[in-house]
């Protein structure tokens, strides 16, 4: 084959019902790096996967991990469809690790999610709400809902749902976006699957919509712009300092 034929090639692995892309020098790929079975649980046979979306985003990848470590914007950016009232008010419980950050949120006594409605009426849930990033471009979400306090089976488990969210640059200011999710309800259901589908793109949607329009405005400014940090933005600022760590020592 002609010299000037050759096709940059990447190290490719398919394993958890993912395909993970090692963007690096192809001598260096470790797939030990790849999160496991017990961390994702994508692949637990207590839980129904669904085949998710793919969307490419007119913005950059920091800017979805960001959103995404900020479990308060569930409450203003998908009121009346995954948010509530009452993330913002909830202790939020942080842990991190060299590369990865977690943070989870309880809310208690609170009314079930819109979405989650059609499958168990409006009914009154303690929630638990977590996402888990493993740096650079895995987040994984369980949200668990149980009988709450007060009644006579508090504490049961009513459902759970994990959301899984992949992202890989593109370009400079644009990524592409994979989303799936999991359920411990309804197994094998495709009604149930299209329904959870339909409510997850709304959710999507509006959650691509904040990032491209502050990606247009990051880019249409002629100057830098100066951010405003506040106490709920703690979480993901940390995490941008992880990221940064690893690409630091990368780059040494």
């Amino acid at each position: 084959m002609p010299g000037a034929c050759n096709v940059k090639s990447y190290q490719l692995r398919e394993k958890w019902n993912w395909i993970w892309i090692w963007p690096g020098d192809p001598e260096l790929a470790d797939e030990s790096l790849i999160p496991d079975h017990f961390e994702i649980g994508v692949t637990n046979p207590a839980y129904h996967a669904v085949r998710g979306l793919r969307l490419d985003i007119a913005a950059r990848y920091q800017l979805l991990n960001d959103n995404l470590l900020d479990l308060q914007h569930l409450e203003v950016l998908h009121a009346g469809i995954l948010g509530n009232d009452g993330i913002g008010q909830a202790d939020e419980e942080r842990g991190s690790g060299e590369d990865w950050i977690l943070s989870a949120r309880k809310m208690r006594d609170i009314e079930l999610p819109k979405a989650f409605q059609p499958f168990f009426g409006q009914r009154r849930v303690d929630r638990t709400l977590t996402m888990n990033w493993h740096i650079p471009g895995l987040h994984v979400g369980p949200d668990i809902f149980t009988v709450p306090e007060g009644e006579p089976d508090a504490g049961r488990e009513i459902m759970q749902v994990i959301a899984y969210h992949a992202l890989t640059p593109a370009r400079r200011n644009s990524c592409h976006y994979f989303v799936t999710f999991a359920r411990s309800f309804a197994h094998g259901d495709e009604a149930v699957d299209q329904a959870m589908l339909k409510s997850f793109r709304g959710v999507l949607d509006q959650d691509v919509f904040a990032a491209e329009e502050i990606e247009k405005q990051l880019q249409n400014a002629s100057t830098p712009q100066k951010e405003i940090l506040f106490k709920s933005d703690a979480t993901l600022v940390i995490g941008r300092r992880l990221l940064e760590q690893i690409i630091a020592a990368e780059t040494t």
